[in-house]
């Protein structure tokens, strides 16, 4: 029994310091980019919101059961009426793929082999994709700890939400990933500037997960 208390103590000792020092590193962070603090939920951490560029940005965590806490970006973008998303491809969206699920290759044999294209639009798909764009998404896939890609974007309604399944803590981890979606606007927003329109298209069905 004694040593099971111990246990349990230790436990709730190291998960204080790990809450400190995330929330420190997090005040940092908001610091540096002239942010604020806003509430967590009860299981997750307290988020941040600050500007990028001249846009309202927020990036939060969620954790759910067993899977670890990913990270959020989130901006409005209501200039781009465009449905996007992309996910890592897997060998089940693989098998999904051959079974008749939508993936829309864009002619870029690294960025069509490492991610599940969906959308409205694949014409309009294929030019908001233009290779700053796609630049700039993998150097977000490239943002933290893990070797593979953990990137769930998701472009609709006039939001983009880029989620990372994982933690990313640090006042380094969140300073480039805040600096790679920074990096994702502007290209988004030159490419608008070269001529490339992105118009509203029809719903589309939801998409598989």
């Amino acid at each position: 029994i004694i040593l099971a208390v111990f246990a349990i103590f230790a436990a709730i000792m190291v998960g204080a310091v790990f809450h400190a020092h995330r929330d420190q590193e997090l005040k940092r962070f908001a610091a540096s980019w002239k942010g604020r603090i806003h509430p967590g939920g009860f299981f997750e951490p307290p988020g941040v919101s600050f500007r990028l560029e001249d846009l309202p940005a927020s990036i939060d965590f969620t954790q759910h059961g067993d899977d670890p806490t990913q990270t959020h970006f989130t901006v409005p973008l209501t200039t781009v009426r465009l449905r996007l998303e992309l996910r890592p491809q897997t060998s089940m969206r693989q098998l999904g793929k051959y079974l008749g699920m939508q993936d829309i290759e864009i002619g870029d044999p690294e960025f069509d082999a490492a991610f599940i294209i969906q959308g409205s639009n694949p014409r309009l798909i294929e030019e908001f994709l233009a290779p700053s764009v796609r630049a700039a998404i993998m150097r977000i896939a490239h943002c933290g700890a893990y070797g593979h890609f953990d990137l769930h974007l998701v472009l609709s309604g006039g939001n983009l939400r880029i989620t990372k399944h994982q933690h990313l803590s640090s006042e380094a981890q969140l300073t480039k990933f805040a600096q790679a979606c920074r990096d994702l606007i502007r290209a988004i927003r030159q490419a608008s500037q070269a001529g490339i329109e992105f118009v509203a298209a029809p719903q589309a069905r939801p998409m598989e997960e």
